[in-house]
């Protein structure tokens, strides 16, 4: 039998220990969501929150401490800096991974990033909070990415659209969370170490984990997937589990690169059109995302309604993703063509500052969008093989960075 069957019939295609590795990566997301929306807050001026939180003093701001009021160009540059971080992680990850394995490389990414964000609480300057910044990007991004590839390929297909949606939601309680917590922890260092702390949990949670026996089976490594795949079945409750896999890979020692992934013309047609696609969501989702403080008076409320608005969004992906009438390809056209719709509603507003219909226009385009996100991040990884399923992910992480720019 091939893997999928193995899963299928043997393993489980969603058993305990698939919870656990979901579980995982659940608590991973909610703790490095903070990261991408932290200059939101501690980047604001305080003429922005002063009315609407009682806590903030000059210790709030990063602006106050190093003197960039004047200068709102430096904060771009820092958000940007994240964010180019993000893109070399996900290539250089991507292909570490591809190469290496999985755990392996979300071990290495998910230890050196708990001192990289601390090192940001104790930056001396921007120059070296932006250089701090890029690292936690760079580590982040890379290693977020693989442990979202590696909880896809140890559960079974047939869950992969829930489980992406779950994940989706997940990262909406965590700007949630975030808001909540930048509206009580103030100070911006402290804040920064809040943040940097809470990322050992994920760290401890990797070293729960196996390697992806999926990711063995493309490398040909036959005896070490049964094995794999044996001790999964046990812990899933099974006494005497079986697996005979048939070989697959014949190119065991071959390595994929992103030359490989073009140069298929269905695999390069694929490729750009996810390319494009990621480049609407990314600029649309993080456009709405990181101006929070531009649609409304209360920068806390804002994000923290944005986050909130996703849930219905992912209820609507919820309902119809594995649709025979509509499925990923229709439920995409319905997403971009609603938030294609409320972001040039928004533009009737653009005499009104801050008014409640440019809010609600906001709001409702975050909802859409973030659907179409969602879509796209479980579209994405099913229309390409195991052996390059890292490198189409990485014109997405390009396309944010150039939004932030």
């Amino acid at each position: 039998m091939d893997i999928d069957d193995c899963y299928a019939k043997v393993v489980g295609t969603f058993g305990r220990y698939q919870v656990w590795v979901f579980c995982a990566h659940l608590v991973n997301t909610l703790i490095l969501c903070p990261q991408t929306f932290l200059l939101v807050f501690i980047g604001a001026k305080p003429c922005e929150v002063n009315s609407t939180n009682p806590h903030v003093d000059n210790r709030s701001f990063i602006a106050v401490e190093w003197d960039l009021l004047d200068r709102a160009w430096i904060e771009d540059i820092i958000q940007s800096m994240y964010f180019v971080g993000f893109l070399i992680g996900v290539v250089i990850f991507g292909q570490l991974s591809d190469r290496f394995g999985r755990r392996v490389v979300m071990l290495a990414g998910f230890h050196m990033l708990v001192p990289v964000s601390l090192m940001s609480g104790y930056s001396f300057s921007w120059q070296s909070f932006a250089a701090t910044r890029f690292g936690v990007g760079f580590l982040s991004g890379g290693a977020s990415l693989v442990q979202f590839i590696y909880t896809q390929e140890m559960i079974g297909r047939k869950w992969w659209a829930y489980t992406g949606l779950v994940v989706s939601a997940t990262f909406a309680v965590g700007i949630v969370l975030t808001s909540v917590t930048a509206f009580y922890i103030t100070p911006w260092r402290l804040l920064t170490k809040t943040i940097a702390y809470l990322q050992i949990i994920p760290t401890l949670c990797i070293w729960t984990l196996c390697e992806s026996p999926r990711w063995l089976y493309s490398k040909g490594r036959l005896v070490e997937t049964e094995m794999l795949l044996v001790k999964v079945a046990k812990r899933n409750g099974l006494k005497d589990p079986v697996v005979s896999l048939r070989k697959k890979v014949d190119k065991v020692n071959q390595h994929y690169t992103l030359i490989d992934l073009l140069g298929n013309s269905e695999t390069r047609k694929r490729a750009l059109i996810m390319a494009y696609l990621w480049f609407v969501n990314s600029f649309i989702y993080y456009a709405l995302a990181l101006a929070a403080s531009d649609i409304s008076e209360n920068l806390y409320l804002s994000e923290g309604l944005q986050g909130l608005a996703e849930f219905p969004a992912l209820l609507f992906c919820l309902i119809t993703i594995n649709r025979t009438w509509c499925g990923r390809r229709r439920l995409l056209v319905i997403c971009f063509t609603l938030s294609g719709f409320f972001a040039l509603a928004i533009m009737a507003f653009r005499s009104e500052e801050k008014s409640s219909g440019k809010f609600a226009c906001g709001l409702l385009g975050k909802m859409m969008i973030a659907a179409s996100f969602s879509t796209v991040y479980i579209y994405t990884p099913e229309l390409f093989p195991t052996v390059v399923r890292m490198w189409p992910w990485v014109p997405h992480q390009c396309h944010q960075e150039l939004e932030e720019f």
